[in-house]
């Protein structure tokens, strides 16, 4: 099999798409220097070079970003494989996350425990899947709201309340 040098020295809009630079820094320089509206055709020409060479059998001898390759699979990329992306940015979405716990922790601490009113809060589920044509009548419902009322203690009521709204 022939091995293709792919995007040697391809100059396009004063971008360098060099073979030592990985497709993300390849964007992201395209997007430092401007983000035309047509800024999808870099996409539309790598996947035609890509098309081109597994139609003529070629091998690519630049690497390209896993998450491309999981992207045209149509597999799913998960949040902790940005973190190979691009470390920046995945340790400020995790220290955003970690905020919001810390927000809510101290809401907890200020204004004391809220009272649920678990007949409201019953009588305003909204059901879905499986258990959307009985709704509470079904027997795993009844089971659900009799763990809630007889063994959850008023503090892992609130939480389980903010994790299902």
């Amino acid at each position: 099999v022939n091995q293709v040098k792919m995007l040697e020295d391809f100059h396009k809009n004063g971008t360098n798409l060099s073979p030592r630079k990985s497709f993300i820094q390849i964007m992201d320089n395209a997007l430092e220097i401007s983000c035309p509206e047509d800024h999808l055709i870099y996409f539309c020409f790598l996947g035609r070079i890509m098309g081109k060479a597994l139609f003529d059998q070629q091998l690519v001898a630049e690497q390209m970003n896993t998450n491309l390759y999981k992207h045209i699979l149509g597999q799913p990329i998960a949040f902790a494989e940005l973190e190979v992306v691009d470390q920046e940015f995945y340790n400020l979405l995790v220290s955003l996350g970690d905020m919001e716990e810390e927000t809510l922790e101290l809401e907890l601490l200020m204004c004391g425990m809220p009272a649920i009113d678990l007949d409201d809060w019953e009588a305003n589920m909204v059901y879905s899947g499986l258990f959307q044509e009985n709704g509470g009548g079904d027997p795993v419902c009844c089971w659900f709201w009799g763990v809630v009322r007889e063994n959850l203690d008023q503090e892992t009521r609130a939480r389980l309340l903010q994790f299902v709204t």
